[in-house]
């Protein structure tokens, strides 16, 4: 539900047409205070802070999983989180209101953080409570809530909803919403076994979660499972991240698991997902003479990015916990969030300048190649 809230926040801002109505917020905010228009320059650092601000928080909340769910657990990490969603929606609610730019930019951290911790908690969870025959398609659901999340920012953001000018503020309560929903769900779902068994050496707690779990009483086979584990680990101490690097026994794994985080970045779909307030490049040239176009274009990147959410896009969380043994699993997320986190704040960094000059260029084009088509408006003019 973290992921679901995050996901939101990440479309309503970044993504969607109602990122004018914030800058259009930005500038009267700065007229006022300081009686003049924001900028160019300042307007597109004053957003790429906003924007990339989010992945500072996310790297801020990976770096914070090895010590929370310490003392936390999984479930206790994945409950207090949900305080960081609900501050940050009343912050980006109430931005406009107390006319501060800087309670948007604050929230859009606090969401991070929560991101950030759903993100590497999350999986871990999930991937501790699954049977291994369907622990693939239950850590699959993660990258699924994603794509539920930008689709429903998208969905909520339509002009028809509420993607106008004097209610893209109301847009961010929805981010309370998968929190409270959390809220009033996790209490009564058992904590990891694996993590009672073998951090908390707690095996009536833990055989009470596998039964809860899977359903049935007898759950010997699960227990001695989680046992043999513990014995072949029983040398081993929960390894801090520097422990993890320095380990040479453990290095491809590390390596790959870094690897792929970082791919899941950088392979392009934030990309595809930034063009979706472009309805495209290819429609540039076309929306004048075919009116649907647009939409034809907006529809292909949601499918773009619901089939990678659904397919490819789980598999760096799912990786990440099937190649590490219990003790060094939380140091791995840890260390393969920081990655995936600073790749995406890379991307949110560069993106807007990007962005600014490839749409001066596409304008170009698009009025030469109008120009062209429609010589006679040129003759008139």
């Amino acid at each position: 539900m973290g992921t679901i809230s995050g996901t939101i926040l990440l479309s309503l801002v970044e993504d969607h047409p109602n990122k004018k109505y914030i800058k259009d917020f930005y500038n009267r905010t700065w007229m006022e205070r300081y009686g003049h228009p924001v900028g160019a320059e300042t307007s597109t650092l004053l957003w790429s802070i906003t924007v990339s601000i989010f992945s500072i928080g996310g790297l801020c909340g990976a770096l914070a999983v090895s010590w929370l769910i310490k003392i936390l657990g999984r479930k206790g990490t994945l409950m207090v989180n949900n305080v960081f969603a609900v501050l940050a929606a009343l912050l980006l609610s109430l931005g406009e209101l107390a006319r501060s730019f800087e309670m948007l930019i604050i929230g859009r951290f606090i969401i991070g953080v929560d991101s950030g911790i759903a993100l590497s908690v999350l999986p871990m969870y999930l991937g501790e409570i699954s049977p291994v025959y369907i622990r693939g398609f239950i850590g699959q659901f993660n990258a699924i809530l994603i794509c539920l999340g930008v689709f429903t920012g998208q969905l909520l953001g339509l002009p028809e909803l509420l993607g106008q000018e004097s209610r893209w503020n109301y847009l961010f309560s929805f981010l309370a919403l998968p929190a409270l929903l959390q809220l009033c769900v996790l209490p009564f779902l058992p904590e990891s076994p694996r993590f009672l068994l073998m951090e908390r050496r707690d095996e009536a707690g833990a055989q009470r979660a596998f039964q809860r779990f899977l359903g049935k009483e007898d759950v010997s086979m699960e227990l001695e499972e989680v046992h043999a584990e513990a014995r072949a680990q029983e040398s081993l101490h929960t390894v801090s991240p520097l422990q993890l690097l320095k380990n040479r026994a453990v290095r491809w794994q590390l390596i790959t698991a870094m690897v792929t985080m970082a791919c899941y970045q950088l392979c392009g779909l934030n990309a595809v997902s930034h063009t979706l307030p472009l309805t495209g490049a290819t429609p540039f040239l076309l929306q004048d003479s075919v009116s649907w176009m647009p939409y034809l274009s907006f529809a292909c990147i949601l499918a773009v990015i619901a089939s990678f959410c659904s397919g490819p896009g789980g598999i760096p969380f799912i990786l990440t916990g099937e190649l590490f043994e219990q003790a060094y699993r939380p140091a791995a997320f840890m260390i393969a969030g920081t990655v995936n986190w600073l790749a995406n704040f890379t991307v949110g960094l560069l993106f807007p300048f990007i962005q600014e000059k490839t749409l001066s260029k596409w304008r170009h084009i698009h009025k030469s190649a109008h120009r062209r088509v429609h010589p006679e408006e040129t003759v008139r003019k």
